[in-house]
């Protein structure tokens, strides 16, 4: 151990599992076991993220603790089959063939009422953003503002200045408003390692990135599909904001920490993805991504919108 602020029973407890240099070795065990080289010494911390020491410039960042998948036979569905491996994400995404891990996206998206839809408009006549054609609270490829009724839903992005994308002198539209890999976390209670449901891990993605705690009951689950390119099981979530919230998130956004978002974006959610299927360039990613990204997924976007249409949503 490196440090005084190691969470001493997880790092036990992922002392007695079996150590395991190469993937191929887990088959030998029934129990879970840990992979990670002997070279690499690594601390866990109280919420069960992982330092490495021994990766390089992969050590610079304190990642989750995941379990690898062994198969998914239906991703849409989420019908997946995990694996008895439990290793640090920065090793699992260090190896040449990575491995396969689960990951959460949400949707983020609100009812306005008259008052939210005023605040917006006062909002929008300021254009306090300004940076390139895009850069508006109300994105400029929806429809006009004057079309927006009481009801309406209306999608809700991040306005992405630094971190994987994007810059202060070319924000980019990040369309997922929370979202993580899903972590295995150590239960004192119980003492023994768990994966999160994917319900816990979009509050806890919500409480870190937006400032808010979510209802359980705001939360949809459509399902997933496989990135090939990251080797993921990507699960997206619909997720339902209360609207009086949105002048609480955009100024979190403007003082978040980690100074990777400044503000958000609104705009109604198919106007916004069929842009974006059009003309990825002005979001996050932009071209290079979009093929693997959520909104050119067919199958998982017909049960998106279908959802919405029933909720009349759209």
């Amino acid at each position: 151990m490196k440090t005084d602020k190691t969470f001493i029973e997880a790092y036990d407890a992922i002392l007695c599992m079996p150590r395991i240099n190469e993937f191929s070795e887990h088959s030998k065990h029934v129990n879970d076991v840990f992979l990670l080289p002997d070279n690499i010494d690594f601390d866990i911390y109280e919420d069960s993220q992982i330092r490495t020491y021994g990766l390089g410039k992969r050590d610079e960042k304190v990642r989750d603790l995941v379990r690898i998948l062994d198969h998914v036979d239906d991703a849409l569905n989420l019908k997946y089959t995990y694996t008895n491996v439990l290793t640090p994400l920065m090793y699992a995404e260090a190896q040449e063939d990575i491995l396969w891990h689960i990951t959460t996206q949400g949707i983020l998206y609100t009812r306005v009422s008259n008052d939210i839809i005023y605040w917006i408009k006062e909002k929008d006549k300021q254009n306090q953003y300004g940076k390139h054609d895009m850069d508006r609270l109300w994105l400029p490829c929806n429809q006009p503002l004057d079309s927006l009724n009481a009801g309406d839903v209306v999608g809700i992005f991040n306005r992405r200045v630094s971190g994987w994308d994007g810059s202060h002198d070319r924000p980019v539209i990040e369309l997922l408003g929370a979202g993580g890999h899903l972590p295995t976390v150590y239960d004192c209670v119980n003492h023994r390692f768990y994966e999160l449901s994917v319900v816990e891990n979009m509050n806890k993605e919500a409480s870190e990135e937006l400032g808010t705690s979510l209802n359980p009951d705001s939360l949809t689950v459509f399902g997933g599909y496989i990135n090939s390119v990251t080797h993921e099981l990507v699960i997206l979530v619909g997720v339902e904001i209360d609207c009086n919230l949105l002048p609480v998130m955009q100024t979190y956004a403007f003082k978040n920490l980690d100074d990777n978002t400044k503000g958000i974006y609104l705009g109604r959610i198919t106007d916004v993805i069929n842009d974006y299927r059009k003309h990825p360039e002005p979001y996050a990613g932009g071209a290079k991504t979009a093929l693997t990204n959520f909104p050119n997924q067919d199958k998982l976007m017909d049960k998106v919108f279908r959802y919405l249409e029933k909720q009349n949503a759209i």
